[in-house]
């Protein structure tokens, strides 16, 4: 995935005497870590896949690797995209003009003035030049630059992975807890290297050591099933870094500790199988799961060493293994070099601790969207513009590029049960095809949004956290005065506001009025920016007139619009924070 504007403006390396690869240049430094933090919330972070890239340097232009000198791949989550994927995903020099956002061209990115289109950059770096590397100008030909130039915008590129769950390797990020030792920004989100996959579930590892205790709190005979170490981590580390909901994605897992978990060499006693949600890996499991001593380092994290963990001049770690080591009152570890074969006597303290997890894949594809909605509406204020994305709907009317995620405005919490309301009208539908039902419970606006609309605008993971609602229909949803009844208690998915409603979550004609998609245009008749958009609520007490409400394209209320009209289409949905996957 490409971004579709060019969201910043910075320099490739900001210092051009200093030759520089990709590898070690601060624009990829920045997408990694301040630009990755920033853009994307938690549940977000845990769909990035870490993906390796070729990094070849070019000494023409051109389609073809003309040339070309090797640099070091690197393993990165957000990246620049290099010449070659330029040229097949854009051939034609159009297709690669970009427009920078408002926030870029305030950072200084350059803009075409006859175009309204940037200068962006790509990740090669011009050979026959030092100091310089390739970028996209405003009218969509390649060339190259300084890379200390201020003005060239940047198009972040990702690699997003929904089966990822069941790939070896692949990372995740799950859970909180301290790791950066800054303890007033809170814990940071946890990130798991996943080993196995199996029936729908995944393995996970801690892709760093999380926090350095002893094996056991005696220097004594001990086995994983009676060590202190196993006893935290289903108890005080289980708590600390995950929430209630997240827990639910553990699986409790029949963890093996026969002798052929431990090395065969020592002839120690592993102790009797645990049930356990959180465990360490065995001596075995290490073996078997890591293809090199090198796969195996790790590195603490800044609060692990602050609390006593050892680290090597290049920053490694030391790391339990849940195996005896060759006599009773000692435990496997893995040292900083990656070897198999090490342990230590169990009260030691300066040897990290890598908690492994069986979790359910989806139920955690289920935790991580209640995450990151959580995080979107603990910044959404009421009534506010700020949008939470949720779902996807075809909105820039361009078939070729899919759907578009939907935005919604927060309109009330209830506990952790909060109203959303589109903040674009997505369609245009008549109230009741038939030109028959005047109540809502019988429309075919209703069938629509509960069947077709839900089908293509949620996944099934997304469904879980709607559900059913009921709506009211009653005398005091509709027009004051006109005492007209609405139609029955619904059980909905997916409805539309009443009369009663738009007043209440709106205060002025202002707030009601609703931008259009350029897809909703292209199925409507109303082609100007704002648009009339239906309520549920009838809007005559004349049942034979067949009128209902609608909100105009100025905000006010019309009450007589024959329900067999075009309208627009503003869904609103409850979603609950608090569900539990089914």
């Amino acid at each position: 995935m490409l971004s579709k504007y060019a969201l910043d403006c910075r320099p490739y390396q900001s210092d051009n005497t200093v030759h520089v690869t990709w590898e070690k240049s601060e624009l990829r430094s920045w997408l990694n870590s301040e630009f990755f933090d920033t853009a994307f919330e938690r549940g977000e972070q845990g769909q990035v896949v870490s993906t390796v890239l070729d990094n070849y340097a070019r000494y023409q232009h051109g389609p073809k690797r003309d040339s070309i000198t090797a640099h070091a791949k690197t393993t990165d989550r957000v990246f620049i995209l290099d010449t070659d994927a330029v040229w097949n995903s854009f051939p034609a020099g159009k297709e690669r003009e970009c427009v920078p956002t408002k926030y870029a061209v305030a950072q200084g990115a350059f803009v075409d003035a006859e175009v309204g289109t940037c200068w962006w950059w790509l990740r090669q770096l011009n050979s026959a030049q030092n100091g310089t590397a390739y970028l996209i100008a405003s009218k969509g030909s390649e060339t190259w630059g300084n890379m200390d130039l201020t003005n060239n915008a940047v198009r972040p590129a990702i690699w997003v992975d929904n089966s990822g769950l069941s790939t070896k390797g692949f990372e995740v990020v799950f859970g909180r807890y301290e790791q950066d030792n800054n303890l007033e920004n809170g814990p940071e989100p946890i990130e798991w290297i996943v080993l196995d996959a199996q029936d729908g579930k995944s393995l996970l590892l801690s892709k760093y050591g999380l926090d350095t205790k002893a094996y056991h709190t005696k220097q004594t005979k001990v086995t994983w099933d009676a060590s202190a170490l196993r006893k935290w981590l289903n108890s005080e580390f289980l708590k600390a870094a995950f929430s209630k909901t997240e827990e639910t994605v553990l699986i409790t897992t029949a963890v093996d500790n026969g002798s052929a978990q431990g090395n065969g060499n020592w002839s120690t006693n592993g102790g009797v199988n645990t049930q356990d949600r959180i465990f360490l890996l065995s001596f075995g499991e290490a073996r078997e799961y890591f293809d090199s001593d090198e796969a195996r380092i790790c590195k603490p994290s800044a609060y692990a060493e602050a609390m006593g963990a050892y680290a090597d001049a290049d920053g490694e770690g030391r790391w339990w293994l849940r195996s005896p080591g060759y006599n009773q009152v000692l435990a496997s570890i893995v040292p900083s070099d990656g070897t198999l074969g090490s342990s230590v006597s169990v009260g030691y303290a300066s040897y990290v601790v890598r908690p492994a997890i069986w979790v359910d894949q989806e139920k955690l594809k289920f935790a991580q969207e209640q995450i990151r909605l959580s995080d979107e509406v603990s910044k959404a204020t009421l009534n506010s513009s700020s949008p939470i994305t949720f779902g996807c709907y075809e909105q820039d009317n361009n078939m070729e590029n899919g759907a578009e995620p939907i935005e919604w405005i927060l309109l009330e919490s209830k506990g952790n049960k909060h109203l959303l309301l589109s903040r674009f009208v997505l369609d245009w539908k008549a109230f009741d095809e038939s030109g028959k039902a005047t109540t809502w419970d019988y429309s075919s606006l209703r069938t629509w949004l509960n069947e077709e609309f839900l089908e293509t605008a949620f996944s099934e993971i997304e469904k879980k956290l709607i559900g059913k609602n009921y709506v009211d229909n009653s005398y005091g949803q509709g027009v004051p005065g006109i005492n007209v009844y609405g139609g029955g208690t619904t059980s909905d998915s997916s409805f539309i506001l009443s009369y009663a409603e738009a007043q209440r979550f709106f205060q002025t004609d202002e707030d009601r009025t609703a931008t259009q998609t350029e897809f909703a245009k292209s199925q409507g008749v109303g082609k100007g920016d704002t648009c009339r958009w239906w309520l549920r609520s009838p809007g005559t007490a004349n049942k034979k007139e067949k009128g209902m409400c609608a909100i105009l394209s100025d905000g006010s209320t019309g009450t007589f619009f024959k329900n067999t009209t075009l309208q627009g289409v503003r869904p609103a949905i409850w979603i609950d924070l608090d569900a539990v996957y089914k």
